[in-house]
């Protein structure tokens, strides 16, 4: 009688028949490198056991076990790899974006049968309720793209390709800045609330600074007549701006320079620090501009942003590249074609731009 094989057994149910199984191990997953084991069990026969045993033995990891792969589990490798190649700050905004509007409609599913109607139903419920809804899409397309670089999916079964992106139109506002009579009369409210909010706001009207560039500033970057933007504060920390044309110097006036001395501290280098000597959050400056807003229902109401584009907007006795250089903005490519840096007269131009509004700023 031939030897039996021990990787399959009998056993007996309730009815008192015997029946067959076997588990077998059969290597590590090639996309997630767990252990892979085969196993049935139901047999009426040791001989149809043995078949099917034999069978899954010679198939292997890629055949006998189903390389079936939910889309959370691609994501999550796709994750791991893209950690290598992009900043910290980055990684939190996908992995929240992913989090909130992507995982609970797709995480579950399996990444090769996602119907293109689920897909559609989920873009169109996207792009009612969340305006960067193309930046979601884009981050599906990226993670269904790796899962077709493991062999998960399809790439022509991709829902995307069949899906129609909806062009939701949103109307943009068009006043989000202040005329320099409405941005002195809100520094002056912002010096009676605090006159840490004073300087930090005229300094972002004046010099164009983005929210996080200017809590990032240590007293190294500044000088009696300008400011070296070299770094941006993110929810992770400071970092080094994204983009080359962020790295920048940006004039300041006498007064400027006067106040920004004011908030300086023994052995603390942020320029706007906390109590304990450390950069602000990056959320802390919404909190200084509701509460002057609270303190003076007057006011018209602008964006944190709008200072930037109030800035854009005092600047009208400068060129367009001047001031886009200055403000360190991408679609400067647009305009300035030619010019890979800024030059010395754009920053004394904008200089003098400047200290035409020193007074009662």
């Amino acid at each position: 009688m031939p030897k039996r094989d021990k990787h399959i057994e009998s056993y007996k149910k309730k009815d008192g028949k015997t029946y067959y199984r076997y588990k077998t191990y059969l290597g590590l997953d090639p996309l997630t490198g767990k252990r892979v084991f085969a196993g049935k069990a139901g047999f009426t026969s040791y001989n149809d056991a043995k078949v099917s045993y034999d069978k899954a033995r010679a198939a292997g990891v890629t055949g006998s076990v189903s390389q079936k792969k939910t889309f959370g589990e691609v994501y999550k490798l796709w994750l791991e790899a893209h950690k290598l190649q992009v900043k910290p700050s980055t990684i939190k905004n996908q992995t929240n974006m992913a989090r909130v509007h992507i995982l609970p409609y797709f995480g579950d599913a399996d990444i090769s049968k996602i119907k293109p109607i689920k897909y559609q139903q989920w873009v169109v419920e996207i792009a009612k309720n969340y305006v960067a809804y193309r930046s979601v899409i884009s981050l599906f397309n990226r993670i269904y793209d790796y899962g077709v670089s493991l062999g998960a999916c399809d790439k022509l079964k991709n829902p995307f390709l069949v899906a129609s992106i909806p062009s939701v139109r949103r109307d943009k506002r068009m006043d989000n800045y202040y005329s320099r009579e409405e941005l002195e009369e809100f520094l002056e409210a912002a010096d009676k609330a605090s006159h840490k909010y004073y300087i930090y706001f005229r300094l972002l009207a004046l010099t164009g600074l983005r929210r996080s560039e200017a809590l990032a500033l240590n007293w190294s970057d500044v000088t009696p007549e300008a400011i070296s933007v070299n770094k941006t504060l993110t929810s992770v920390g400071v970092q080094t701006p994204k983009t080359r044309r962020s790295n920048r110097i940006v004039p300041i006036d006498k007064t400027m320079y006067d106040l920004l001395q004011e908030l300086k501290r023994p052995d603390v280098d942020a320029v706007f620090s906390t109590r304990i000597g450390t950069h602000y959050s990056i959320t802390e400056p919404q909190h200084w501009i509701d509460r002057i807003y609270r303190k003076n229902s007057q006011l018209r109401r602008i964006t944190i942003h709008g200072f930037r584009h109030t800035f854009a907007s005092l600047m009208s006795g400068a060129s367009l590249t001047d001031v886009q250089l200055i403000m360190g903005h991408s679609s400067a490519d647009m305009t300035i074609g030619t010019y890979t840096h800024q030059t010395d007269g754009s920053v004394n131009r904008i200089r003098e731009q400047v200290k035409k509004l020193e007074t009662d700023l």
